[in-house]
């Protein structure tokens, strides 16, 4: 599983840079010390907390949360993947911000052409939000919002990252590539997030 969430992050943070004009950060090689608390069989995790660590200086250069959704879907290769949220606080974009994505945890699934990416969300069984518009580059592998000091970015991010934080239960739907539209359920209660 560490080597999952590894991945993950190295995946996540390349599709940002790549597809957001991020530069890079100053911090050398980051987090040999990623553990994850819950594993691929658990439909019932919660939000698992990592660091990233400077390897030369010790000092912690970035601070992720990951929650995998309890429900999985069948890929048209006929597995099952999981949807994982990911929110990142670090200074990929130069300086320390939020940053959120979303991934599927095998990478069995892939999001469908990026012309129709983006996603739904509905909180607690509230009214379905289609404001989510992305900044995504055209990666089929994860769905990315950073903030680039532009166009009201920052706000959004951490307007939804707040909607997170005040609800229990959070609904996404994605076009999943040769599926369809598809919705995970994820159980976001208890989320500790004060960046």
């Amino acid at each position: 599983m560490n080597k999952l969430i590894s991945i993950f992050a190295i995946a996540f943070a390349l599709v940002v840079m790549t597809s957001c004009g991020g530069g890079s950060s100053n911090s050398t090689q980051q987090d040999n010390s990623r553990e994850a608390q819950y594993t691929q069989d658990d439909p019932t995790t919660t939000w698992t907390y990592t660091t990233d660590v400077d390897d030369l200086t010790g000092k912690t250069t970035g601070i992720n949360a990951f929650l995998t959704s309890t429900n999985s879907i069948e890929s048209n290769i006929g597995t099952t993947d999981r949807l994982i949220i990911q929110i990142g606080y670090n200074s990929i974009t130069r300086k320390p911000s939020n940053m959120f994505g979303i991934a599927f945890k095998k990478g069995d699934c892939r999001f469908a052409d990026k012309n129709s990416q983006g996603f739904y969300a509905v909180f607690d069984n509230g009214d379905v939000d289609d404001t989510w518009t992305l900044c995504n580059g055209g990666s089929n592998k994860a769905i990315v919002m950073i903030s680039d000091g532009l166009s009201g970015s920052e706000n959004k991010i951490n307007s939804f990252i707040n909607k997170l934080k005040n609800a229990k239960t959070c609904r996404i739907q994605v076009n999943v590539d040769g599926v369809g539209m598809k919705t995970f359920n994820f159980n976001c209660e208890g989320l500790k997030w004060d960046y």
